[in-house]
């Protein structure tokens, strides 16, 4: 749990935004998009609350994107259990990063915080899913797309823990990785199409939304054309800097999160 008083001390980093890597400027935009990645180090601690303090001097709101259970896919493939058990620890997972990090919510001034489950009981997903799915199916260029991302997943996680992803897991890791990516385009395509956001993310875009923003593709949800993604990284502030108080003394109070 984060302690209170560490609120009030800024971050030991500060945002660097990487605009050679983004598909928009964030100055075009008055609400921005935090997709989570549980478990990443980069939405944890000291990085998360930098990232939550740039966000509160720029945007008017702030959607906090859990994206908990889209990662039962990995557990699947990681633990070798069923989509159930790994569906019931991603959840888990999701509950405690919440509750960890809940008091760094306050350090902005209007938010809220949307779980992946909340997206896959739209009223819409099972008709966008069912239209990605057959956008994978049938259309080269995406499909290409989204196995080009699920190799390149591949080829990052053998270069550094070669043991647990062996030759010849690499069909299974592929697939679970696809289902993964399909999943995560069509609930992207319904975030894009019911708010107008930037997507503000430390690492690189979704190549299958990215290659298609502005240019709507024949077949696939409306939404999925309407990504505007800023890529941040973090850079180490200087001792003396980290430990001066932030004044918030003349910013409007928190609202409350959406769980």
């Amino acid at each position: 749990m984060v302690q209170n008083n560490v609120l009030f001390h800024e971050s030991t980093y500060k945002v660097h935004v990487k605009s050679n890597q983004s598909t928009h400027q964030w100055k075009d935009f008055d609400v921005a998009r935090l997709p989570i990645s549980i478990g990443h180090h980069t939405h944890e601690e000291e990085k998360l609350k930098a990232t939550f303090r740039w966000c509160r001097e720029r945007f008017r709101h702030v959607q906090i994107c859990v994206n908990d259970t889209l990662q039962r896919y990995n557990l699947m493939f990681q633990h070798s259990i069923s989509e159930q058990e790994a569906y019931d620890l991603a959840l888990s997972k999701g509950d405690i990063w919440i509750n960890r990090n809940k008091p760094l919510f306050s350090l902005l001034s209007s938010y809220e915080c949307v779980r992946w489950d909340q997206w896959r009981q739209h009223p819409e997903f099972l008709s966008v899913m069912q239209k990605i799915q057959n956008l994978y199916n049938m259309n080269k260029e995406f499909k290409e797309a989204i196995d080009k991302n699920a190799l390149d997943v591949w080829k990052r996680r053998t270069s550094v823990n070669s043991s647990d992803y062996c030759a010849n897991r690499m069909a299974s890791f592929l697939d679970f990785s696809v289902q993964y990516l399909l999943e995560e385009v069509a609930v992207f395509s319904l975030m894009f199409e019911e708010t107008r956001a930037i997507d503000i993310y430390p690492g690189s875009g979704l190549l299958a939304t990215d290659i298609f923003s502005g240019r709507p593709l024949p077949g696939a949800p409306e939404g999925m054309s309407k990504r505007h993604f800023c890529r941040i990284d973090f850079l180490r502030r200087s001792p003396k800097a980290k430990d001066q108080k932030a004044d918030y003394s003349t910013s409007p109070l928190p609202c409350a999160a959406q769980s």
